[in-house]
């Protein structure tokens, strides 16, 4: 009985660990969905705004790079875009830089070099990815807005943020999840090993029944067979 118990206990075990498992996978892939999502929402939002100030600031001031040996945004404009938190990166048709956000600027070469590459040549389309521009940095979610058709001498907007960046990211659930499986695992080996118990307690008294009739001297006993109906 005790080795009955003992795989009775283990198959509850195996199959809740499992379940866990299943459940868990399951929300980590939907949590790191539901990220990219959010974080696709954020640079578009910021991309459209700058995009919008860039037009809004080219109608009023007639240009907005300021001509010269290396162009640059006008002041009044790259003001306005140091609010941007994200990495930021606006350049001209050739895929010069004309203005590099504070976030951005604290960024190694290596890093930051591959960001203006996305946009050389100048795009067409508005394009969203994932990149590692620099293993130290890791993933980078990217979002590219052309404008050398509405912004004179601006060829791309580049938005980016690191995907680590976001709050409880898959990453944190991941290791959340690792830290409590222990728990769960033992929790699911007491409560297996007290369902195998409690199942087989009828049959153990039957065992009883059964030796105390079978000692010669019980054989006018009969094995009471329980209402449960197993």
């Amino acid at each position: 009985m005790a080795s009955i118990r003992r795989r009775i206990t283990g198959w509850y075990t195996a199959a809740l660990g499992l379940t866990v498992l299943a459940f868990g996978a399951a929300l980590y892939f939907e949590r790191r969905q539901s990220m990219l999502r959010e974080l696709d929402q954020r640079l578009a939002l910021e991309g459209d705004l700058a995009t919008s100030y860039l037009v809004q600031s080219q109608a009023v001031l007639g240009q907005v790079i300021t001509p010269g040996a290396e162009p640059s945004l006008d002041l009044s404009v790259s003001a306005y875009f140091e609010a941007i938190r994200d990495y930021m990166v606006v350049v001209d048709t050739a895929g010069r830089p004309l203005y590099t956000s504070e976030a951005a600027r604290q960024l190694s070469f290596s890093s930051l070099e591959p960001l203006y590459r996305l946009a050389a040549p100048p795009p067409t389309v508005r394009r969203i990815g994932t990149f590692t521009p620099d293993p130290a940095l890791g993933p980078v979610r990217y979002l590219l807005v052309p404008l050398a058709d509405r912004v004179v001498g601006v060829g791309a907007i580049i938005v980016a943020s690191r995907v680590g960046n976001v709050s409880f990211g898959p990453g944190d659930l991941l290791r959340s999840m690792l830290a409590i499986a222990p728990l769960i695992l033992l929790l699911s080996v007491g409560l297996g090993y007290w369902l195998a118990r409690s199942t087989q307690a009828p049959l153990m008294g039957m065992i009883d029944e059964l030796e105390a009739i079978t000692d010669g001297r019980s054989l006018h006993r009969r094995l009471a067979v329980p209402l449960g109906g197993d």
